[in-house]
């Protein structure tokens, strides 16, 4: 094969997000690997954005909040899902939930978007409670999620709240929650957010 086309098939797999020259022009791909190599010495040397803090509190509920987690199996659920969040470099701060719905505490990396995040949790999840026989009546989760931003301060706090679930939910219905977080958050309340 050409020189020139596996040069240009590695920098698009390298660089999606730099110009890709046209075939025939050796000089334009010489420059295009010249400053491909810069910033990766440049972004190794100076590792910026490396004190970043993301704190999120998410809720994900099952298809119409049926009580489907299997209490008893819902810590191997919980350690998938760590697995998961661990893949994407983001650090589990604390995982705890109901039959109906789980808390998500997590530090976000700097480099991760939370729509990923949550899409690869809810997907990847969702296929190995159906394949795996554990959760026999689960079949999906919820349209939407929730989540929040939380400052450090707050973190303790939040840590508590989520560790402490199951006696909550002796008190409180996971409607009345969910109503109470999004109306303190958000403008409007909406019956459609429970999905």
């Amino acid at each position: 094969m050409d020189e020139r086309i596996l040069r240009e098939d590695s920098l698009r797999t390298a660089a999606p997000y730099l110009p890709i020259p046209r075939r025939g022009y050796m000089c334009d791909i010489k420059k295009t690997l010249l400053i491909l190599k810069f910033y990766s010495y440049f972004c190794k040397k100076y590792n910026y954005m490396s004190c970043v803090c993301a704190l999120y509190h998410i809720v994900i509920n099952t298809r119409e909040r049926r009580k489907t987690i299997t209490p008893s199996e819902k810590h191997v659920l919980y350690k998938y899902i760590t697995g998961i969040i661990a893949r994407h470099k983001c650090r589990l701060v604390r995982i705890n939930g109901i039959a109906n719905h789980i808390h998500i505490l997590v530090d976000l990396s700097a480099s991760v978007a939370l729509a990923s995040l949550m899409a690869e949790i809810k997907r990847a999840s969702s296929i190995w409670m159906k394949q795996s026989g554990k959760f026999p009546y689960f079949d999906g989760w919820g349209h939407e999620y929730y989540a929040v931003s939380l400052s450090p301060k707050l973190a303790d706090k939040a840590i508590e709240y989520v560790k402490n679930q199951e006696e909550h939910h002796m008190q409180v219905s996971f409607e009345d929650e969910f109503r109470r977080f999004v109306s303190g958050n958000l403008s409007e309340w909406s019956d459609k957010m429970l999905t």
